[in-house]
């Protein structure tokens, strides 16, 4: 989602829900908390509604310099005031829309390392350059605070995060804490032309039972934020993979690596990713990440997949021949019909295949991670939004 100007859209970080400068409820500083609140704390005989409600009378125009410009509060034009989304949640005047949508899902079958990837990626983008031009990205509202805490369990301590829970049925009012996985960066390109906004990228990590949920199966807040949807990362687990390809899978950190099923997961989940898109995944950027492909690229026939290693067409055709190999070519195949513009990659989260000897007794991490591939997904699925500085 693109940045824009305060009088445009805006979009609410807990509930996903888009809407208008004139559809906010807002709560004036200088009020009376007991005489004038949003709509939904008011009590009867006396609210402030919507800002399209709002009705000042004439003579209020008078004071509209008074305290730093005219706002929406009949009784206190030049009071500062706050905007609030409908579910509650206050409006971020960083977080106004404009554009095409730069969303950004990823997607894919239980314990496939869909938070783990969110992790480090997000990490390893700071630094990082997109077209020759260094990348900045500033989180909105908590997001930095909340995000520092996930990342700081994870390369600091060597915790394997917690499993992401289901999507509920209807989206909750905001109750001073927002929804776990809703993060949202605003990225700015250096040297791009004078006046262009910074993008919004917003993050949903869902787990892979919403992902998997059919499509008569309604979620609010899922289907809202899928609107915002312009990106997306599919992956493909890469130990399931291994198994079907007939390697042993020790993996010393996680005691149970999904079975080789030969591509039964990966076809079903993206089979319902794509129904619940429907005709919108024509504007979407599909990036099909084959993840924790540590335990692929340890063999010589697939040392290619190492970022770095074969050129770039040699290792788009290596992924190709792999997921053939595996029984999960399908995928490939539907997503090029079904999607805007797909590419392959390889990650790591880890950067390696842990061992007995990188795990402590409390199942912490004591070798440090050194994530691999993580951001390249990403960075292509920028190159394709965001505009091309001049």
């Amino acid at each position: 989602m693109n940045g824009g100007p305060a009088s445009g859209r805006f979009l609410c970080l807990h509930c996903w829900r888009s809407l208008e400068r004139a559809d906010a409820y807002f709560l004036c500083a200088a009020c009376d908390d007991d005489v004038e609140r949003p709509v939904w704390m008011r009590r009867s005989g006396g609210a402030l509604r919507r800002l399209r409600d709002v009705r000042r009378p004439w003579w209020s125009r008078l004071f509209a310099d008074e305290g730093g410009g005219e706002g929406p509060c009949p009784r206190h034009p030049g009071a500062p005031f706050q905007l609030f989304c409908e579910c509650g949640y206050p409006l971020s005047e960083r977080a106004a829309l404009r554009g095409s949508p730069l969303g950004l899902g990823i997607a894919g079958p239980r314990s496939s390392g869909k938070t783990l990837l969110v992790v480090t990626m997000m990490h390893e983008l700071h630094g990082l350059e997109l077209a020759g031009r260094p990348l900045g990205a500033v989180g909105l509202d908590d997001t930095e605070s909340r995000f520092h805490g996930l990342s700081a369990g994870f390369f600091d301590h060597g915790d394997k995060p917690f499993a992401t829970a289901p999507e509920t049925d209807e989206a909750p009012r905001w109750d001073g804490e927002t929804a776990p996985g809703n993060f949202a960066w605003t990225l700015t390109v250096g040297g791009a032309r004078r006046g262009a906004p910074p993008a919004l990228v917003a993050v949903n990590d869902l787990g892979g039972e919403t992902w998997g949920l059919a499509g008569h199966e309604r979620r609010a807040r899922f289907d809202r934020y899928l609107g915002h949807l312009g990106s997306l990362i599919y992956l493909l687990d890469g130990s399931s993979l291994a198994a079907d390809l007939g390697f042993a899978v020790d993996d010393a950190w996680d005691a149970s690596p999904p079975p080789g099923d030969r591509g039964a997961a990966a076809r079903q989940w993206f089979s319902r990713v794509a129904e619940r898109l429907g005709r919108r995944a024509r504007r979407v950027d599909l990036a099909l990440a084959v993840s924790k492909a540590d335990s692929l690229w340890i063999h010589d026939d697939w040392e290619g997949l190492r970022p770095g290693g074969e050129d770039d067409d040699e290792r788009q055709a290596l992924l190709e021949r792999l997921l053939r190999a595996a029984q999960r070519r399908d995928v490939l195949i539907e997503a090029r019909q079904r999607f805007r513009d797909v590419r392959l990659f390889a990650v790591s989260s880890l950067g390696f295949l842990p061992e007995g000897r990188d795990v402590d007794g409390e199942g912490h991490l004591r070798r440090p991670a050194h994530p691999s591939g993580v951001t390249e997904p990403l960075l292509w699925l920028l190159g394709k939004r965001l505009a091309a500085p001049r």
